[in-house]
């Protein structure tokens, strides 16, 4: 092929979308890039405007739809929305933090087609999560979410932010995410914007080595890393 056809390749329609439908959450995480808190912006989409925007997607292909925010479970009409992405073909997935997810909205998330739920989990140690989350007993809330997921058979991707770049940090957050049967994980690393402008961050080439560090260590692992 040559490259000017290759300047010409149409890339299609995108496979994945992540849409921030909400900027309100109950965490105060220190390296929120949206700095989501406890208000919405002005214009935020209405219940009839988000599936407008639903059907600008489906009429152009059928991506993964990833609600996220903010927190997505506190918008009243999450469900409905979701389910209306449903019906339009959309594979619907969610991220949260999993503070809001309960047996009772884990049912009717599943109810409404979400096909997967990501939720945010960065130790085994519940201290440095909540301390990294703001929030005290957000580790725990986001396994119970975990386990809420588990009964209604929505299957669970781990989102790791990796404040250091220390590979045990890493492999005991995903012994214990196997120990819950998750086989999905998503690793982050922080960036300064947002609350997160001021934070302290590794170098690039230190990020670089934990990242082929895992990559090797799990590379025959069965795990989607």
């Amino acid at each position: 092929m040559s490259i000017h056809n290759l300047q010409k390749r149409d890339p299609g329609p995108p496979r994945l979308i992540s849409w921030n439908i909400t900027l309100r959450c109950p965490l105060k995480c220190a390296h929120c890039y949206v700095d989501a808190g406890n208000s919405e912006p002005e214009g935020v989409l209405s219940t009839a405007g988000a599936k407008e925007v639903i059907d600008q997607i489906a009429d152009v292909g059928s991506p993964i739809l990833v609600l996220s925010g903010g927190e997505p479970l506190l918008r009243e009409d999450i469900c409905e929305i979701a389910a209306y992405g449903t019906e339009k073909g959309l594979r619907m997935v969610m991220g949260i933090s999993g503070y809001s997810l309960d047996e009772e909205m884990a049912l009717r998330l599943k109810e409404a087609g979400i096909k997967a739920v990501a939720i945010s989990l960065d130790s085994t140690d519940p201290a440095i999560h909540d301390r990294f989350r703001g929030v005290e007993g957000a580790w725990e809330r986001a396994v119970h979410a975990i386990n809420a997921c588990n009964a209604v058979k929505i299957p669970v991707q781990i989102n790791m932010t990796v404040t250091r770049p220390v590979i045990r940090d890493i492999e005991s957050l995903i012994t214990y995410g196997e120990s819950k049967g998750v086989k999905d994980y998503h690793l982050f690393f922080p960036v300064r914007t947002g609350r997160g402008e001021g934070i302290s961050l590794s170098t690039p080439e230190e990020y670089e080595g934990i990242i082929r560090e895992v990559l090797v260590r799990y590379r025959n692992s069965g795990l989607n890393i």
